[in-house]
């Protein structure tokens, strides 16, 4: 999974139909267990997913009104189309991919 920063954030956005974000940080064990959970389903899917650290991008977390992490947003063409807050298992996590991407 992609680490990116706010800087590249808009732009690797815009570019990709179909990208799960995960929004993090370190210290978070949650996060820490959802990650390779998440980049397994992502690429199994064929989907783009990429990580953001809260706590080194404050204008993402503005922007969303981050409040609990980890948060999954399902972005499709550069929409915000489902999110969701707290670890994920495997099978809700495939279940929002085939609602949000097979629209």
């Amino acid at each position: 999974m992609r680490i990116v920063e706010d800087k590249d954030y808009w732009e690797v956005i815009s570019k990709s139909s179909n990208i799960i974000v995960q929004l993090s940080a370190d210290w978070c064990g949650p996060c820490r267990l959802l990650t390779p959970v998440l980049s397994s389903v992502a690429a199994d899917n064929g989907i783009d997913a990429i990580k953001v650290n809260i706590d080194n991008n404050p204008r993402i977390v503005e922007k969303y009104k981050v409040r609990s992490i980890p948060r999954i947003l399902f972005v499709k063409d550069g929409l915000v189309e489902e999110e969701l807050v707290g670890n994920q298992n495997r099978a809700k996590l495939e279940a929002v991919c085939k609602e949000v991407y097979e629209r």
